[in-house]
């Protein structure tokens, strides 16, 4: 059993514990030639497609499990393979068949394959409002197991495919969400069903229709007040603050034509019939506990805060955050999270941190697109000035900094966010450092409401006297990463700066794609990608290159502790992706404090990612692709992509990855 953290006082990230599964270690080749073989004993007339099936399916489903947002033996997972105990507790059989995982994804969702894995996203439990809702969406997932709705669904689009001769694609798009819906329904009648077998309430399978519904709005709304970046000498002017916030435009009779699944209303519709012909006396929002749920929708909520932060919704973070301090207000990674958020807005306002259209997010969100609470900070960052955004940025993350002052994390924040002040056009000689002057009548003109905000610092507090700029022509220090460095320019040209000696090797890969652009071939890649992964050791014994390999599918089932790095690993190369052509920005990473410990632990701070992608088209090409990235400077230091004609030979591939080794210790010229 694991002791819970103290949320009063911090969080720490999910961690997967205990022993890998077996599919970390069973060769998932071996697992579909025996699945199709026990399927060519059969007289099934659709062998053919449901063999294309399994051999995609397992392969999905190998990669959502490695993919290091599956969470494994955590205290999350745990407790959702508590209740699906409680749900089959009378089906031993079927029991054995479910295998359930939290998955580290901010997205209100849940799936279940075919072959009985079930993910539930913590984006989920954190929007459920009690252990029945949370039961009831097991049972739904339980069903499309059980009447084996993936399989179906793809044998029924597949033969609409292929006879589809007279019909428009719009046509097609109808009667496979038509399918889909029939499904859907299906299983909200029969989990249902399974559903009142329990003791759980069966009201609350309507409620959790409530909460779909909401699955775009924050995982609760709460009443955001400016008092909260306020302070004794910095009062907010109100017309950065709405009088009313846009009402929530729900639509739960939209048109479903074009979706896989039915609206809100003819579900919830359908499911309060049934409740209508029940009795819900003595039933049970929690059978666990009551705290117990709490406990884990809390660990979700503030795992939803660093998958924001992971994706670069800033917004989104700094609110979800915002909530969870009504409740946790001496919350240290609550006050890590908004100074980092508060930072990011600040650093993409003037410039330092953009988005393009590789991001996850184009850009910022507009506070007319927002409804209800959250509504008035989008208003505020939308409409606060990039000067006095930054004051208030540092503002906050300063007094917060004092009052955690061991805490790397905000002493870092807050002095880039002081260096900042001269790239955000603020007359440095406007703050008034008298204590004694704090009437100033407010807001007559534009800096007046926060000429007095640093007041108190300057004359109590020797280190912000000391670090603040009082003149022109001092240089900036940021952004802040794991640690802060000099903003410089970057380009994406080929650079190495020789003398690389020691990589860690992250998840090697080699992708198949088809004309279409889909991913084929599983097996035919899977085989060469134990070549690639060969080849890197090969080569790097040669070369004589301390390798380290970060690699799910290499990995021990008693190596869970690797399985966690290459998460924090592979979460930090997401957010350092994510909108990597900007030339201006190294692009801060904020969601994976912890990769110091991995340089420390592996005994460097290089990163490669490399492998090979191949267009089987008409004419056969493919890439190889190499990038290494320095997690201690937060920079790429190679980049290198290559397309030719042709399938890579293994020796082909062999020598291309020696001599990348190569390059690597003797270095290439820009």
């Amino acid at each position: 059993m694991f002791s819970q953290q103290n949320l009063k006082l911090d969080y720490k990230p999910l961690k997967s514990q205990g022993a890998l599964p077996e599919i970390f270690t069973k060769d998932i080749k071996e697992t579909v030639a025996q699945e199709i073989t026990e399927l060519s004993k059969t007289e099934d007339l659709n062998k053919s497609l449901k063999s294309t099936y399994l051999t995609a399916a397992n392969y999905e489903i190998e990669k959502k499990i490695k993919s290091g947002n599956a969470l494994i033996n955590d205290e999350v997972t745990i407790y959702i393979n508590e209740i699906v105990d409680i749900i089959l507790k009378d089906q031993p059989e079927l029991r054995k068949k479910i295998n359930i995982y939290a998955l580290k994804s901010s997205v209100v969702n849940a799936y279940c394959y075919d072959k009985g894995y079930l993910f539930v996203d913590v984006g989920l439990i954190a929007h459920t409002k009690n252990e029945a809702q949370l039961a009831y969406v097991l049972c739904h997932e339980i069903t499309h197991y059980v009447k084996q709705h993936n399989i179906l669904g793809y044998i029924h689009n597949e033969k609409l495919e292929s006879s589809a001769e007279g019909k428009t694609q719009e046509t097609l798009l109808l009667e496979k969400c038509q399918y889909s819906k029939e499904h859907e329904g299906e299983a909200d009648i029969e989990g249902f069903k399974l559903l009142e077998t329990t003791k759980y309430d069966l009201v609350q399978a309507k409620d959790l229709f409530e909460v779909l519904q909401g699955a775009s709005l924050p995982f609760e709304l709460v009443e955001f007040k400016k008092s909260f970046f306020e302070s004794d000498n910095y009062k907010i002017p109100e017309r950065y603050f709405l009088k009313d916030v846009a009402p929530i435009r729900y639509n739960a009779n939209e048109d479903d034509s074009e979706h896989t699944h039915p609206n809100t209303a003819k579900r919830k519709a359908a499911v309060e019939q049934l409740i209508n012909e029940n009795n819900s006396t003595g039933k049970l929002t929690n059978i666990i506990g009551e705290s117990r749920f709490d406990y884990i929708r809390d660990i979700c909520r503030f795992e939803v805060c660093r998958l924001f932060l992971k994706n670069r919704d800033y917004n989104s973070a700094l609110y979800s955050a915002y909530i969870l301090t009504q409740k946790y207000p001496d919350n240290i990674f609550l006050a890590q999270t908004i100074a980092k958020c508060v930072y990011a807005i600040s650093l993409n306002r003037i410039g330092f941190l953009r988005y393009n259209k590789d991001s996850y997010l184009d850009g910022p969100i507009h506070y007319l697109e927002v409804e209800s609470y959250p509504q008035q900070l989008y208003h505020l960052i939308n409409k606060m000035p990039d000067n006095e955004w930054n004051i208030l940025a540092l503002n906050f993350t300063f007094r917060k900094h004092k009052k955690y002052p061991e805490d790397r994390v905000l002493n870092a924040i807050s002095d880039s966010l002081i260096n900042l002040m001269y790239y955000t056009n603020c007359d440095l000689e406007t703050f008034d450092d008298n204590i004694k002057i704090t009437n100033v009548s407010p807001y007559k003109d534009s800096t007046s409401y926060y000429k007095n905000v640093f007041a108190d610092l300057f004359s109590t507090d020797k280190e912000f006297a000391v670090k603040f700029p009082r003149t022109v022509g001092h240089e900036v220090v940021a952004p802040y990463t794991p640690k802060s460095y000099k903003i410089n320019k970057f380009t994406k040209k080929m650079r190495v700066v020789g003398n690389i000696s020691s990589v860690m090797s992250l998840d090697p890969f080699y992708i198949i794609f088809n004309e279409d652009g889909k991913q084929s071939n599983y097996i035919e890649a899977d085989i060469q990608q134990q070549n690639v992964v060969s080849a890197i050791r090969s080569c790097a014994e040669k070369q004589n290159f301390r390798l380290v390999v970060l690699d799910p599918g290499l990995i021990r089932s008693d190596e869970v502790n690797k399985m966690n790095d290459f998460s924090v690993v592979n979460d930090w190369l997401y957010e350092r992706m994510d909108g990597r052509d900007n030339e201006k920005s190294r692009v801060p990473v904020f969601s994976a404090d912890e990769i110091r410990n991995i340089i420390d632990t592996y005994g460097t701070s290089h990163v490669l990612k490399t492998g090979f992608v191949v267009i089987a088209g008409k004419k056969k090409q493919y890439i190889f692709y190499s990038v290494i990235y320095d997690l201690k400077e937060n920079r790429e230091v190679f980049i290198n992509q290559i397309l030719l004609d042709g399938t890579p030979s293994k020796n082909e591939a062999e020598a291309k990855i020696c001599n990348l080794f190569h390059e690597l210790k003797t270095g290439i010229t820009k």
